[in-house]
């Protein structure tokens, strides 16, 4: 069974792997669209709160600062976030003024989540109308406990972490150092993945990955479309073809990127650990 794409940014597709764990800390799905003032209002979104309130039946309202230039300079603005969660508080959907972002911290599978995408699309055409789509992005964070920081070494695949890398790792104070890699999609958009050794306590985004009390390793897959400057219509199925293949593209870099070691120490049943995981997970 293939594994490893040769080319991080190549469309990829492969076998599913059925793992005993998975590392991941974030999955989000995010679709922005020009924004739309009337979202500021509940009456105006308790259509869509209906529409979805049989999966995500907790409405927490939240305030968001933007900073908004304009003639007088910078400005802070305070932004209303629609927030909805389901009953385990594992999933949330948040609605705001120019977009829609689905995120979990139990991820199962491509498939599963985007099971629970396609009606959110729907219900957010037919409740929010938003006219056209200007970005969507799948964004992978993982988060790997390490006992040192020279074993990321048996994380990712050789050369990926470097003699800077575990230099800045050892330095006192240091809280991380990031590598990076951006690239084109051959068949649309674009790539971003980080990685880097963290301290006890260390994290790159404390929205996404919470810290670890010990030293760890992160790595953040961010696969998406910009039409900011040339918005495309807003279509639901159109929006989900794109961020499937997103996430198999988030898929394919994931292969890539990490040992062949660590892919078999998530896997099952010849690698599983009796009584220390017991959930199931797929990346396909």
């Amino acid at each position: 069974m293939e594994i490893r794409p040769e080319n991080p940014f190549q469309p990829f597709e492969a076998e599913s792997l059925d793992l005993v764990r998975n590392d991941l800390s974030r999955v989000l799905c995010q679709v922005a669209f020009p924004s739309l003032a009337s979202i500021a209002d509940l009456s105006f979104v308790g259509a869509f709160q209906q529409a979805i309130k049989a999966s995500y039946p907790t409405l927490v309202p939240e305030q968001m600062n933007t900073v908004n230039i304009g003639p007088q300079g910078a400005q802070m603005v305070a932004e209303p976030v629609w927030r909805f969660h389901d009953a385990q508080q594992v999933w949330r959907v948040s609605l705001m003024s120019a977009a829609l972002v689905l995120e979990t911290r139990t991820y199962v599978s491509r498939s599963d989540f985007m099971r629970r995408l396609s009606p959110l699309l729907d219900a957010l055409g037919q409740h929010v109308r938003p006219a056209q789509v200007a970005r969507i992005g799948v964004r992978y964070v993982n988060h790997v406990r390490l006992a040192s920081p020279a074993d990321a070494a048996s994380v990712f695949r050789e050369g990926v972490v470097g003699e800077a890398l575990l230099a800045a790792a050892s330095i006192p104070g240091a809280r991380h150092m990031l590598n990076e890699i951006v690239g084109e999609l051959p068949d649309g958009g674009m790539a971003t993945a980080r990685w880097a050794i963290l301290p006890p306590g260390g994290t790159h985004d404390v929205n996404v990955m919470p810290p670890m009390p010990m030293t760890s390793c992160m790595l953040d897959i961010d696969s998406f479309v910009d039409w900011n400057a040339a918005p495309r219509p807003f279509d639901p199925s159109s929006v989900l073809s794109e961020a499937k293949r997103l996430a198999g593209h988030g898929n394919g870099f994931f292969r890539w990127v990490v040992s062949d070691g660590h892919l078999k120490e998530l896997s099952v049943p010849e690698y599983r650990q009796p009584g220390v995981w017991q959930a199931t997970a797929k990346f396909h």
